[in-house]
């Protein structure tokens, strides 16, 4: 038997069913898939918009769910539907599929990248580790999510990770906020606020609005991941209970207090620094709470390591998928496309062992760690790539993918989801705007990223 034949997996289709997430799992890997990362950015986009910021935030979010119900809907409906690319074959052919497949993975393994090097920057922010540059904390990142994507092969073994992600983020949360009243009420935040600006205004600037529009857009940007949660979801007539539970843990128990509340004490200078952790870590405020900030930037990293399996897993599953056609090839060959359909459907589930998932998984995630340590202004030129991937992930294409499959019956729908479209277009318009702008900025303020990236001072 050759090396990488995988093995068959005897599960029948009781069993099968039972090895799959029920809803409130699904809840905690959709919300655990955007809450970290939005957490950390939400206070800097409302700083950039304004007050008016808040408005858009909840626009994005419901919209967010409503485009997270199509694609359920779609799925729903036509069985066999595994991930983004199977959808959009369904509906427009190989080049369907090609758009979708491209959009899904370069918005995974794109967001892959930016966990790392989030990972890499909270740890370094911490006092006891501040000795080691972020971008060693970034490949120790990227080795630590290797060992688990390795022993986590599929959405149902990474379940565990959703509810303890969201959980982690929450107390950080709690704890951000807490703090940051605390701080409001003290005397030293009269002292800062003589010294500094912390103003806040309804609208900021018009200009970077779109900075926040992109940033929000991306808060709850996990629409790559809701097909592959969603075929793994047991029960498919309950998924509109994980995405309504999901999203609204997500806008009112997370973003919206975090982001007002650090928008109210911090204002303005949240242009200057804008992570709140690190606003208090450098603080004679935060000094009398060491301990509860430190622990907050520890859940914060708890989050990242826990939710990086989850949104590689989709990655490693296509490579593995494409490795396993490749192998299989010779035996899945039939007279038509119907019968092949039939046979391929017919199979048995295919698993690798451990040894063979390490030999192909591992080259995947050693790119993107590579690229997350390395590539030089990466966060700026993500923006560009995003302001396509994201908005086609989340408003264009559940808007086209199910006008085409299910055309809507009444005028209402049409319009809503020719606005869905609109609404993705300006977007990416924004996006590539801001994207521009910052990474000419970035190039200006650093002309030589790669100085001292290795430099340790202790």
């Amino acid at each position: 038997m050759p090396f990488f034949t995988p093995t068959t997996d005897t599960l029948d289709q009781s069993q099968r069913r039972s090895y799959q997430n029920n809803w409130v799992a699904s809840a905690g890997l959709i919300a655990a898939a955007m809450a970290g990362a939005g957490v950390l950015a939400i206070p800097m986009a409302i700083n950039q918009s304004g007050w008016v910021g808040v408005i858009l935030l909840i626009i994005c979010g419901i919209l967010s769910n409503i485009t997270a119900n199509l694609l359920g809907e779609v799925m729903f409906h036509i069985e066999g539907l595994r991930d983004y690319a199977d959808i959009g074959e369904k509906a427009f052919g190989s080049v369907g599929r090609l758009l979708a497949t491209v959009s899904q993975y370069t918005t995974l393994a794109g967001i892959s990248i930016i966990y790392l090097i989030l990972f890499g920057s909270v740890m370094n922010s911490l006092p006891v580790l501040s000795c080691a540059p972020s971008t060693f904390y970034t490949g120790l990142g990227g080795v630590l999510v290797l060992c688990l994507v390795v022993v986590l092969p599929s959405m149902k073994e990474v379940a565990w990770a959703g509810p303890f992600a969201v959980f982690s983020t929450l107390s950080a949360a709690i704890m951000v906020v807490v703090i940051s009243v605390l701080f409001k009420t003290s005397d030293d935040y009269v002292h800062y606020r003589a010294s500094l600006d912390l103003s806040t205004q309804f609208v900021t600037s018009w200009e970077t609005i779109w900075t926040a529009f992109s940033v929000f857009v991306f808060a709850f940007g996990g629409h790559s991941l809701i097909p592959n949660i969603y075929a793994d979801n047991r029960n498919s007539h309950e998924w509109w209970k994980s995405t309504n539970l999901a999203y609204n843990v997500i806008l009112f128990i997370f973003y919206l207090p975090v982001g007002i509340t650090a928008y109210d004490v911090y204002g303005a200078f949240l242009s200057t620094e804008p992570q709140v952790l690190k606003i208090l870590v450098a603080s004679e405020f935060g000094n009398k709470f060491v301990i509860p900030v430190t622990v907050a930037s520890a859940l914060i990293i708890v989050h990242l390591v826990a939710v990086l399996p989850i949104v590689t897993n989709p990655v490693m599953s296509r490579v593995e998928r494409f490795f396993l056609d490749s192998c299989t090839q010779k035996d899945s060959k039939v007279e038509s496309e119907d019968d092949d359909m039939d046979q391929l459907e017919s199979l048995p589930p295919v698993t690798f062992n451990v040894l063979q998932r390490f030999l192909i998984r591992a080259p995947v995630m050693t790119i993107i760690t590579v690229i997350a340590m390395f590539f030089p202004y990466f966060l700026s030129f993500m923006s560009l790539i995003t302001a396509f991937s994201i908005m086609c992930n989340v408003y264009i294409f559940p808007a086209l993918l199910s006008w085409k499959l299910f055309p809507p019956q009444t005028i209402g729908k049409r319009i809503f989801l020719v606005c869905l479209v609109i609404w993705g277009l300006v977007g990416i318009a924004s996006g590539f705007y801001v994207g521009i702008l910052g990474l000419i900025s970035e190039i200006r303020s650093n002309p030589s990223p790669w100085e001292n990236i290795f430099e340790f001072t202790c």
